[in-house]
């Protein structure tokens, strides 16, 4: 999975054509987002925390072909920047190409919730309830 990872996210970022410049000056330096997107999307696979995350990308630099480590704080922050964002907007249009043409009745918006949620506390114990009405009579 960790291959897969390393090579949909540099597919989505060749694809992007994000810019390599690093900004020089104050502030945190500039980490590169292909990077950033493997750290969120390895977090994910192994259902890890950040700081367990960065220990992880310790282990698997060279598997991810990572070409900076960084801090938990940096995947934390990762998750609202534009162009990580961007890169995992355009895996997700990726991983849908190989089904696109053959699916005609469905249409998942990507939360992973189902469309409708209709179920309440009434409901649920209206279903309790007939139980209890019979040991009343």
């Amino acid at each position: 999975m960790l291959l897969l990872i390393r090579d949909i996210v540099e597919q989505a970022a060749a694809n992007l054509d994000l810019p390599q410049t690093a900004l020089k000056g104050p502030g945190r330096p500039k980490h590169n987002p292909a990077d950033t997107a493997k750290g969120i999307l390895m977090a994910q696979y192994f259902g890890l925390s950040n700081r367990v995350t960065q220990g992880y990308m310790i282990l698997f630099k060279e598997k991810l072909r990572l070409t900076s480590l960084f801090s938990y704080k940096t995947i934390e922050r990762a998750y609202g920047e534009g162009e990580v964002r961007q890169i995992l907007e355009e895996i997700f249009e990726l991983t849908n190409m190989p089904v696109r043409d053959l699916e005609h009745d469905f249409g998942p918006d990507g939360s992973g919730l189902p469309t409708s949620c209709k179920q309440n506390y009434e409901n649920d114990h209206a279903k309790i309830r007939p139980t209890k009405d019979m040991r009343k009579s």
